[in-house]
């Protein structure tokens, strides 16, 4: 009806993005951008393809600030912004992107979600706990709460309440590759190897290799006392990510 309808083709290249056409998504949405630079939701599309399939974090930024330019109270352009900050462990940065946020919204449950991960990430304990306890109560559904609820408390030595807060994520959402890392990592403390081994067989054999499901099924086979499998493992996991020297070193106390 119309071929030129903006958040239609904006769409398509989400769905290219789902599809892993990274090349074919970013250059629709160029092509949108060079028509329409005022829709936020390109913007913040364009970001996201960079961040996460090209690795471009400065790219990704830049994209994710233009987004906020043309639409201040954009949400999802303010959390990418905090993400981004957070990884880099730039706690300053994140706290200034969330008063941001917390300015246009103070009461918006991703506000309050963003204080507990800087809460966490300040290891704040009391107060990371706190807020995740509001927010479990009026989303005690929510996949990422959910995760921040198990990292909190097992960070925390609550090690049986991450469990439970995991074990119910991958209920949810089975495909949580952060939730399963973490709920075997769980296992591991609790001293329950095989269980761990478990947890991680998804990540294991699925499509997308992943270095850190390996790194832990090898230390899981070795309080098995499988080394030789354990060995594979580690093995496996270099070669995904050959700059991992925590796996490096496993694999050399291994041998």
């Amino acid at each position: 009806a119309a071929p030129d309808f903006g958040p239609a083709q904006i769409l398509n290249a989400r769905i290219l993005a789902g599809q892993r056409d990274f090349d074919a998504s970013l250059a629709l949405v160029e092509k949108v951008l060079s028509r329409e630079p005022s829709l936020y939701e390109a913007w913040h599309l364009k970001g996201e393809i960079l961040a996460l399939a090209k690795n471009d974090i400065t790219g990704a930024e830049t994209a994710f600030k233009k987004a906020l330019e043309v639409e201040r109270s954009y949400v999802p352009a303010h959390l990418a912004l905090i993400g981004i900050r957070l990884r880099a462990r730039d706690i300053p940065g994140a706290k200034i992107q969330a008063d941001a946020l917390r300015a246009l919204m103070p009461k918006h449950p991703q506000t309050i979600f963003v204080d507990a991960q800087v809460a966490f990430t300040e290891r704040d304990l009391p107060k990371a706990r706190d807020l995740v306890q509001v927010l479990l109560k009026a989303a005690p559904n929510h996949t990422g709460v959910l995760q921040l609820a198990g990292a909190v408390e097992g960070q925390a030595g609550s090690l049986v309440l991450a469990e439970t807060y995991f074990s119910k994520a991958l209920q949810i959402a089975p495909e949580l590759p952060l939730a399963r890392r973490n709920l075997a990592q769980t296992y591991l403390r609790l001293g329950q190897p095989a269980k761990a081994l478990e947890t991680l067989q998804p990540m294991l054999t699925g499509s997308v290799a992943d270095s850190d499901a390996h790194a832990l099924a090898g230390e899981a086979k070795l309080r098995l006392g499988d080394a030789v499998a354990a060995t594979a493992h580690f093995a496996q996991a270099v070669k995904i990510r050959p700059d991992n020297l925590r796996v490096r070193t496993a694999m050399a106390l291994t041998h």
